[in-house]
């Protein structure tokens, strides 16, 4: 205010001045603002840019009742417009009152700062607003502008909604905060019409907005409702309807392993056939070719790859682990984490799992941490990983377990049976044995019991039976629930060849698979001896009076209890024991290969393993030692080889006794045909049976 003083200074000891102004400026000295706005007023026709300038200063003085920027700016301006209108006499007069273009822009400048500051402090969009249009020359209109938009966009984000959004970017085109505002529109409005999830608000947002950023997110939420399912025909279906969705590629791909997961020439040429516009023909010519070859996984300084069967670098070294291909897919290590690869090498599953189990079925359990879960061939969740364990399918539906109790989930994941149960075993025949409190149970699949019998024990169906056990006595059901054999044994054994083994009080029998008696329940048993071996080629063992022989299914005697022990017979030959020695007899108890073995066993691929002075030995079927009895340990010939053991190191050995691998391995494991994989020195390498030859070896092997 000190430049109005001087100015009511000047103008009061001013003996030019007079009338009105004088009047005015005497009005101010006394603080009468009401008379010195008159003053000036009347004045105000006849000297505009003075008058102005006197008014101006009276309406920016805030200690007035009259108070009000926008006033002060208005008479500011026209005392600027007039200055230079002011005769020449006038001029003269008011020059001592130092009133000029300089002194007009400071006084504006001090309007400015004030109706600046006065918008600051109300801090609303409409007091910036006001700002900007009636203090347009303002030195602070540019930053008004940018608290003002600033100030908007806040508003819009407390509201945050795509119309929001929308009106901010059309008030506000120019702002720093529009692209932000875009991005926040283009979100808010995807989420707000697709908020229900459904396929058909997916369908319409895309058709709606086919430029918004979120067209993708729409497409993949579209593709992930339409195909949750995970069948194949979902996903034909998908291809078929939707064609320009950005997922139809993945959709081809999923559609092809799903219709392939056996990964043979027949699936794949039926596929093709079937899906002529198939994208990938050509990949699909090449799985052809790759499903008959053999991929081995091989290792190179700690990374895996694999190789064919001919020793070929198929796949190369770089996963930390890789396994035996499964229905077309290999689980592979990479980063710690667990995924499935094709046999072109190209990734099938993400690593993103801490454990899987090989393909089985189009299906793979599949470990997150402590939960698990099923997957199928194009990595969609059959079951999601949300229990502690899970079993395989069977009959479409898998054991699931949640804190040590056990239920079923059905081939869509659905939990069809809660988990209440302490053991579940697989469904067979539509039913499954559970256990609760102790007692078990053969529920359906809807969870009802087969029959209202307590039971403590009960075995999974087998061609439609099950053993069972009530009162501490054994019996047999059908899949109805009808008793084949009554709960009245001591005990029952597996069911082999059509037949039971069946004991009560001691003594035992033979009942068939329709509960038929075929050898009566009387041939002595002492439950120490080892003769519950049940049945085989026809045959079951028998004892009397702590001799052994064989009878027949409807109870005749094949070969006399004459033996100290007898084995069952294979290959028309029985090894049995007489006077501390084992030697071979056929069927007629005619010595075909004379005792002279401390141990021996049956007949297998026409050579049996003998042992003789503690070590183990081949005879053919007259007696021959055709290999010498030099092994700790061999298992039974088998497609022409027998895996055998000496000094705590295997090899392989043929009928001829030829080695086929020394013994030299800490371990031999059979592969698919005749491929074997050979562990020596934490170093393996590969071997075909048939061509006699190794395939690979890890170097330093």
């Amino acid at each position: 205010m000190r430049n109005l003083s001087f100015l009511i200074c000047l103008l009061i000891s001013s003996v030019l001045l007079a009338g009105n102004f004088k009047k005015g400026y005497e009005a101010l000295e006394v603080f009468d603002y009401f008379k010195a706005k008159n003053e000036f007023t009347a004045a105000f026709k006849k000297h505009k840019y003075a008058s102005g300038y006197g008014l101006a200063s009276i309406y920016l003085n805030e200690k007035n009742p009259f108070h009000n920027l926008d006033s002060a700016i208005v008479y500011a301006r026209i005392a600027e417009e007039n200055i230079s209108l002011t005769k020449k006499a006038d001029w003269k007069k008011l020059s001592i009152f130092n009133i000029d273009s300089t002194s007009i822009l400071a006084l504006k400048e001090k309007i400015f700062n004030a109706s600046f500051l006065f918008a600051k402090q109300m801090n609303t969009v409409d007091a910036y607003e006001h700002f900007i249009q009636f203090y347009v020359e303002s030195n602070q209109k540019d930053e008004a502008v940018i608290l003002q938009s600033k100030l908007a966009f806040e508003a819009a984000g407390k509201e945050h909604t795509y119309a929001a959004y929308l009106n901010f970017m059309k008030r506000f085109p120019e702002s720093r905060e529009y692209s932000k505002a875009k991005e926040l529109y283009e979100e808010t409005l995807f989420i707000s019409l697709t908020r229900d999830n459904s396929i058909t608000s997916y369908e319409q947002f895309i058709q709606r907005y086919p430029e918004s950023p979120f067209v993708a997110d729409a497409s993949d939420s579209l593709y992930s409702l339409f195909t949750k399912d995970g069948n194949a025909k979902t996903f034909e279906n998908f291809i078929r309807k939707y064609p320009e969705n950005p997922n139809v590629t993945d959709a081809w791909k999923i559609l092809y392993s799903l219709s392939t997961k056996n990964f043979d020439p027949v699936s794949i040429r039926v596929f093709t056939d079937r899906f002529p516009d198939y994208p990938f023909r050509k990949s699909a010519d090449r799985d052809i070719e790759l499903s008959q070859t053999l991929f081995l996984p091989v290792r190179e300084n700690d990374l895996w790859g694999f190789v064919d069967t001919l020793g070929k670098q198929m796949i190369p070294y770089q996963y930390q682990r890789a396994e035996i291909f499964s229905e077309g897919l290999a689980e592979v290590v990479l980063n710690n984490k667990s995924g499935f690869i094709t046999k072109s090498g190209s990734q099938a599953i993400p690593f993103f799992y801490d454990e899987v189990e090989k393909f089985n079925d189009g299906k793979s359990i599949v470990r997150i941490g402590d939960k698990a879960g099923v997957i199928n061939r194009g990595g969609q969740w059959v079951v999601d990983p949300v229990y502690d364990d899970v079993s395989g399918f069977s009959e479409g539906m898998a054991t699931v377990s949640i804190n040590e109790k056990f239920g079923y989930v059905d081939d869509n994941g659905k939990l069809i049976i809660p988990c209440i149960y302490e053991i579940a075993g697989d469904f067979k025949n539509g039913l499954a044995e559970v256990s609760i409190d102790d007692k078990f149970i053969i529920i359906r699949k809807d969870q009802t019991p087969l029959m209202n019998i307590e039971l403590e024990w009960a075995e999974s169906f087998i061609s439609g039976l099950a053993r069972i056990k009530s009162n501490n006595l054994f019996g047999v059901i059908d899949t109805l629930g009808n008793i084949v054999i009554p709960i009245m044994y001591d005990r029952i054994g597996e069911l082999q060849e059509g037949y039971f083994q069946i004991s009560k009080n001691g003594k035992f029998g033979i009942a068939d698979n329709k509960g038929k008696i075929t050898v009566p329940v009387e041939i002595e048993y002492n439950e120490l001896s080892n003769l519950w071996t049940g049945v085989h080629n026809s045959a079951i063992r028998f004892e009397k009076k702590s001799k052994r022989g064989l009878l027949d299914l409807n109870g005749k005697v094949l070969i006399p209890a004459e033996f100290d022990e007898i084995t069952l017979p294979e290959q028309g030959l029985i090894a049995a024991k007489k006077a501390g020695k084992w030697g071979y007899i056929d069927i007629k108890k005619k010595i075909q290969i004379p005792f002279s073995f401390e141990y021996a066993w049956s007949f297998s691929d026409s050579l049996a393993a003998v042992k003789k002075s503690g070590r183990i030995g081949f005879v053919d079927m007259k007696g021959k030692l055709v290999i010498p009895a030099i092994f700790d340990k061999a298992q039974s010939f088998q497609y022409g080889f027998s895996q055998v053991e000496m000094d705590g190191f295997s090899g392989l050995i043929d009928h001829a006794y030829h080695y086929l691998v020394n013994c030299e391995m800490d371990e031999i494991q059979k592969l698919e045909g005749s491929y074997f994989r050979l562990i020596r020195n934490n170093k393996m390498a590969y071997y075909d049976l048939n061509r006699k030859i190794m395939i690979w070896k890890e170097k330093d092997f």
